[in-house]
């Protein structure tokens, strides 16, 4: 026997007397176990120890006044004026609060032992919150819900109903992508068809001036031909009528000459 823990004497036990651990008892959490006439589903799970939130800011902010009564001291031993001493823990202080609050944050993720019970409990919930979230557990699942078998029917029927819906807006929304399509090429369509109903009217509205420009240039070339072949016409009556008259004269001349001898 070895601290209370043994057989009093090794004799008739078939044994050494030696006393060692179990290797294979290994310690886990205590069994759940269902009241009478109640369902598996209703048991709990070992509760999770909640850390005072109270408790470990006054710790903090100890942490932070201690720090700051000692940056003091060190500046009175200096010999610092007083103004310069508040100034300049006004400003310590600030620093060792931003500087605490970064190190709080900084700790190492894996690590929960040491430290203050709350503060272990603190950290143990961070890295249970984490472990959660990176194998995607859902917060409201209860040990035992695997066990039961109308739970996960139902579990089972919702997610077929969530899927279908899913399904069901996929596809509502490729028919509304599609029917904005089908508007969106109609009226492109549509100005398409504005855009060449315009051409052609701009064309026709050209060809029609085009026309018209024809239309006055030939004519003004008409009406030029005519007033050059009126010009020409006067011009041919003038000089026959001035060939006429210079031999009229002549003829009276010579002809009054004549009588005249």
């Amino acid at each position: 026997m070895y601290n209370g823990i043994g057989l009093l004497t090794p004799r008739g036990s078939g044994t050494s007397g030696h006393v060692q651990n179990n290797k294979f008892n290994l310690r886990s959490a205590p069994p759940l176990r269902a009241q009478p006439g109640g369902n598996i589903s209703d048991m709990e799970g070992p509760k999770q120890v909640q850390p005072d939130k109270s408790i470990l800011e006054h710790k903090s902010k100890r942490e932070i006044e201690l720090a700051v009564a000692q940056e003091q001291a060190k500046l009175e031993d200096e010999g610092l004026p007083e103004a310069d001493i508040e100034e300049a823990i006004k400003v310590y202080r600030e620093m060792v609060t931003e500087k605490f609050k970064t190190s709080r944050a900084a700790e190492p993720q894996g690590k929960v032992t040491g430290g203050d019970t709350h503060e272990v409990a603190q950290r143990k919930i961070a890295q249970m919150n984490r472990l959660q979230k990176a194998l995607n557990v859902q917060a409201d699942i209860k040990e035992g819900d695997a066990f039961n078998r109308e739970l996960q029917e139902q579990k089972r029927l919702q997610a077929i109903e969530e899927r279908e819906a899913k399904e069901v807006a996929k596809v509502e929304k490729q028919r509304e992508r599609e029917k904005r399509e089908k508007e969106a090429e109609k009226e492109r369509k549509r100005r398409e068809k504005e855009r060449e109903k315009e051409r052609a009217q701009r064309q026709q509205e050209q060809e029609e001036k085009e026309r018209m420009r024809e239309e006055r240039t030939a004519k003004y070339r008409a009406e030029w031909e005519q007033r050059v072949a009126r010009s020409n016409d006067q011009q041919s009556e003038r000089e026959r009528g001035g060939r006429s008259s210079r031999g009229g004269g002549d003829r009276y001349g010579y002809e009054g000459r004549g009588r005249g001898h």
